[in-house]
């Protein structure tokens, strides 16, 4: 449809009539462009149902939203969990905890709970696709076939199900289980399935948690941002110290850390004599 209207607006300001306004080249270029870039082929059709279904959802928490107020913050509460759910939850780690636990003195743990995990499924559908097309590149043929790849894959390959299940509800790091999943080709539904049934508990006691402490919302989110920036730097540091430790000891013996000056002579002009410098 879109592409109809291009292309029917550039024939348009091709066949303008007299007296109009003057069309550059450029201007039909920008429309051409435009055209090309808008219908371009990105993705193939398999990612499709996921984008429309993002896209649907987002519809319907507009329109729910505008017939019913009320539950403007139960919408921004479910989105919430769809991003610090998301790829982006590799970096930002426990972004999702101080939500559940401010959201959790407004609102009772069950309905919290529901419409979690209702963003969690939707997320882990687009972290699912993700993450397979990553990591089923030919870039990361190497990190596939290494020895702890193949002992973490064997592992979950022996029960599936149990093991996404203990690693949603528990504190592992679920990004593990992601990569896991997808490299053994593990069914989408039933990942998306075990997730919700080990994040809808997860999800419950945290809300009951911040219920039950005895500080503000306001406290709560600011205490949890602190953490996780707290969290993302010493994962920066830990991540940063071992590049150089890598670097060290492919250079040899020689400190990175301490580099050494090589002092270089420096001739006057006026006396021609030569001095030191650093």
């Amino acid at each position: 449809m879109y592409h109809r209207y291009l292309r029917g607006l550039q024939r348009g300001l091709s066949h303008r009539e007299p007296g109009a306004f003057p069309v550059t080249e450029s201007v039909r270029g920008a429309l051409s462009g435009l055209r090309n870039a808008a219908f371009s082929k990105v993705l193939d059709r398999s990612w499709d149902p996921m984008i429309y279904s993002c896209m649907t959802a987002g519809a319907l928490t507009v329109l729910v939203c505008a017939l019913f107020p009320v539950a403007t913050q139960l919408a921004v509460f479910t989105w919430l969990m769809f991003f610090t759910s998301g790829p982006t939850a590799t970096f930002l780690p426990s972004a999702s905890e101080p939500i559940l636990m401010a959201f959790g003195k407004l609102y009772p743990p069950t309905v919290l709970a529901t419409l979690g995990v209702a963003g969690i499924a939707l997320v882990e559908w687009v972290n699912y696709r993700v993450f397979g097309t990553v990591m089923h590149s030919k870039a990361l043929t190497g990190v596939r076939s290494t020895r702890l790849s193949r002992r973490l894959t064997a592992w979950f390959a022996v029960q599936p199900f149990l093991t996404t299940v203990v690693a949603a509800f528990t504190p592992i790091p679920f990004w593990a289980v992601r990569i896991c999943a997808v490299i053994v080709k593990y069914p989408t539904p039933r990942f998306i399935a075990a997730t919700v049934v080990g994040r809808y508990p997860r999800i419950f006691l945290i809300a009951s948690l911040g219920a039950a402490l005895p500080l503000s919302s306001a406290t709560i989110l600011l205490g949890g941002g602190v953490l996780v920036l707290a969290g993302t730097l010493v994962a920066m540091s830990r991540r940063r110290a071992q590049v150089l430790k890598t670097a060290i000891a492919a250079g040899g013996s020689e400190d990175l850390t301490h580099p050494t000056f090589v002092r270089t002579p420096v001739t006057d002009t006026t006396t021609n004599a030569p001095h030191a410098s650093t």
